[in-house]
């Protein structure tokens, strides 16, 4: 099966089961001295797009937690939310409507962040795209994959959890995480690709332009995401 600018990453026709479960476009940056202000600058701030913030448990906790997710914001839709905390903030789909239609959102709330926190001092950046294969018999069936253990049996196995960091694309990392079953029904695969970016001191990376870093990410989890998906499989979701 050839790739059709990325059609496989999104809920099309050519696959009548897409894989596909969330997108997250994320965000970490050094923590806001008033996080009381920052959430009233951010509701005003995507107000026409998105609805007044919903508190989430993680508000409770200490302000000094790094990468606490606080208060969520949703798309009239619902398809579509923003979360903030003191140090992150994330763009969400759960409704995935292609790559274009999702950079207009990391656009969107990129540009409407800028001024308000400081997007040129961030720590991280990350491009997570979270897929969930149904009627697995085998992982390394529906992947492209190795067992890293010598002896495994699939039927007696609880979980399998595998998780690969790759830096061939360095600046940019790919973790590359595997579990299965989940929930202890064994037939449900995770196949999580998340694209982050911790250092940010070299000159070249294209780091500072958003656009231009998540389309390297996407790309990145596209290319690895169509090798590591079995053709098998592919066939099955035609």
């Amino acid at each position: 099966m050839q790739p059709k600018s990325h059609a496989q990453m999104d809920p099309n026709p050519q696959w009548q089961n897409p894989p596909l479960k969330e997108v997250v476009f994320e965000i970490r940056f050094p923590a806001v001295n008033d996080y009381a202000l920052f959430l009233g600058e951010v509701q005003s701030l995507i107000k026409e797009k998105f609805s007044e913030p919903v508190t989430l448990p993680g508000s409770k906790l200490p302000t000094d937690f790094d990468g606490v997710v606080r208060h969520r914001f949703f798309s009239e839709d619902k398809f579509t939310l923003v979360q903030i905390g003191t140090d992150v903030a994330s763009v969400n789909s759960v409704s995935y409507g292609g790559f274009d239609k999702f950079l207009e959102e990391i656009l969107f709330i990129t540009t409407k962040l800028e001024d308000t926190i400081q997007l040129h001092e961030k720590k991280r950046l990350g491009l997570r795209y979270i897929n969930k294969f149904e009627a697995v018999s085998s992982p390394f069936e529906t992947l492209n994959i190795v067992s890293p253990f010598q002896s495994l049996e699939v039927d007696n196995t609880e979980r399998i959890r595998i998780n690969h960091i790759k830096n061939n694309a360095f600046p940019l990392l790919l973790s590359v995480n595997v579990e299965f079953p989940i929930g202890n029904k064994k037939d449900e695969l995770l196949f999580d690709l998340d694209v982050y970016q911790l250092d940010f001191s070299m000159p070249d990376s294209g780091a500072d332009d958003f656009t231009h870093w998540a389309k390297n990410a996407h790309k990145l989890v596209w290319e690895n995401f169509d090798s590591l998906v079995s053709q098998e499989e592919k066939n099955r979701r035609q």
